[in-house]
């Protein structure tokens, strides 16, 4: 369906076609017959992520072999890199934790009871850029509010989510502003 010669969709073709086709007459039509497609862009953009994100499933892998007891399926240098990974001087399970491969889970922040207070979102400071450059979860949202009311604004600035791991030779480039 993509043209590519130019940019978009071939002409027989039109993203309001394709939404027609995938979502049933509610979500796309007003109920006076006006058409509400542009109003409700987020909802259908939101729900094709969802479905393409529930086509990646990373269960299966080498490394979870690894973990299961199957020392042969990491060879010696993925070992020593994992160790690394895990206690050396990497400090890289502070972020990147537990099965999820992130602090940011929702395992974490459910043991933590308290998904409003960024410290137990575990959200860092990553150190990518210059916090004056980049405020991240210091600043507004599209409504003028901190997501985080309860704490300052300097008091999270900087701060932003560590991904997970899973899949991650397929997700780059890597940290939140493409580097």
């Amino acid at each position: 369906m993509a043209n590519p010669d130019g940019n978009g969709l071939y002409k027989e073709f039109s993203y309001s076609a394709m939404i027609r086709d995938a979502f049933q007459p509610e979500y796309w039509n007003a109920p006076d017959g006006r058409p509400m497609m542009e109003r409700t862009f987020a909802l259908y953009w939101g729900l094709a992520i969802q479905a393409y994100e529930l086509t990646l499933v990373s269960d299966s892998t080498r490394f979870d072999r690894f973990i299961e007891g199957d020392a042969s399926a990491l060879s010696a240098l993925e070992q020593s890199g994992l160790q690394e990974f895990q206690g050396g001087g990497s400090q890289c399970t502070q972020c990147h934790q537990g099965a999820e491969s992130t602090a940011a889970s929702f395992s974490h922040v459910n043991r933590k009871n308290n998904p409003n207070n960024a410290a137990n979102l575990k959200l860092v400071r990553t150190g990518v850029s210059p916090i004056a450059e980049d405020i991240g979860s210091g600043a507004l949202d599209a409504f003028g509010v901190l997501p985080f009311p309860a704490r300052a604004a300097a008091a999270v600035s900087g701060l932003f989510k560590s991904p997970g791991l899973r899949n991650v030779e397929l997700t780059g480039p890597y940290l939140h502003n493409g580097s």
